[in-house]
């Protein structure tokens, strides 16, 4: 009976020695891309996907702890990925930038496959990534990826106590669909220069598994980017407004609609070209200025072209006529007046465009 007891408390004692270590394993929600990189939209904690698509599962993992590392062998990531997806055969899980830290494995348990990452090296105090995996639907139906970082402590040098035991656990359902292409179609599209802002409408029917509008503009009709976006909300009439700003100035502007469906699919609207400038303002600059006697002037757009008829006078600071020009220019960004017969002093020139009826004046000294 001694000896008995004497062992017992020596496993006591042992285990008691163990270093006791506070911090705190994490992890926060679980999203979806497109494998091109498109978010799925989740509504409800929910994304769509469609049938045999590749699709990219990211879930951010942290030790929150600013102080203590996680150690080693004292925590795994359990990521489970529900009923009807798999990992993608072209996936491979030692590409996973979290190598370092954890050893990844994987295997079928409760109709389900699961990934597993052993804590194999200590995760520093502050330490934020992503695991991010490549996974492939397989059948239709609903279920939902779980991912859990769990204290196990394996290690029997160091007892590790969480923080938080509330941030352990994230999940993201999802609904496997049949695939097609986009059912929306798109009935009207036009963009309307409204002074200093452009006005898109456009006008949609079949609006099924859309989650939303991208609207997209180029300065040359073949590099597009996103200036904005609206939420699909089944409607037969969508309007937004951007603003002419200097990054989106130009003579020409390009505008297409991009509809992305919940599968992260998507669809273009035909493209429409709009002035892309202020149509209530025309600036320009003159030069030189101050100019000598016998030099002619040289009037650059500093936003879009001249195009069209122009009339272009000056008057002296009395309010006299002192030149008048009528022009007929074709998308040029500058145009040289000869200035050779008046004589020395100080002049407004006025730049009037016959058929928008917009104008400038500027203000220029000869010597």
């Amino acid at each position: 009976m001694r000896p008995f007891l004497f062992t017992s408390l020596l496993l006591i004692a042992f285990h008691s020695n163990g270093q006791s270590v506070k911090a705190d394993p994490a992890v926060s929600q679980i999203s979806a891309k497109s494998i091109t990189d498109v978010p799925l939209n989740a509504i409800n904690n929910n994304v769509g996907i469609t049938l045999d698509n590749v699709i990219k599962i990211s879930i951010p993992i942290f030790n929150k702890s600013t102080v203590n590392a996680l150690p080693q062998k004292s925590c795994i990531v359990k990521i489970g990925l529900g009923s009807k997806l798999v990992l993608d055969p072209q996936f491979n899980l030692s590409s996973l930038s979290t190598g370092t830290f954890f050893n990844w494995t994987t295997f079928a348990a409760s109709g389900e496959l699961q990934i597993i990452g052993d804590l194999k090296a200590d995760l520093p105090p502050g330490f934020a990534d992503s695991i991010t995996i490549n996974v492939k639907s397989i059948i239709q139906g609903n279920s939902t990826i779980t991912t859990n970082f769990l204290v196990t402590n394996n290690n029997p040098d160091i007892v590790l106590s969480d923080e938080n035991g509330a941030n352990n656990n994230s999940s993201l359902g999802y609904t496997i669909a049949q695939g097609g292409p986009l059912p929306v179609n798109f009935t009207k599209v036009t963009a309307v220069n409204k002074g200093c802002a452009i006005a898109v409408d456009f006008y949609t029917e079949m609006e099924i598994d859309v989650s939303k509008y991208e609207i997209e503009i180029s300065k040359d009709g073949v590099g597009f980017t996103k200036t904005g976006e609206l939420a699909a909300a089944n409607l037969p009439h969508y309007a937004f407004n951007f603003a002419i700003t200097e990054t989106n100035k130009a003579n020409v502007l390009y505008v297409r609609i991009k509809s992305v469906d919940k599968d992260g699919s998507f669809k273009y609207s035909s493209t429409k070209t709009v002035k892309g400038f202020c149509i209530n303002e025309m600036a320009v600059t003159v030069y030189p200025n101050p100019a000598n006697a016998g030099s002619a002037i040289t009037i650059t757009a500093r936003q879009g072209l001249f195009n069209g008829k122009y009339t272009i006078t000056m008057n002296d600071l009395a309010g006299k006529q002192m030149l008048i020009k009528q022009l007929n220019l074709l998308d040029i960004s500058q145009f040289k007046v000869e200035t050779g017969n008046l004589s020395a002093g100080q002049y407004i020139i006025n730049i009037f465009s016959q058929e928008e009826g917009r104008s400038t004046a500027i203000k220029w000294q000869k010597y």
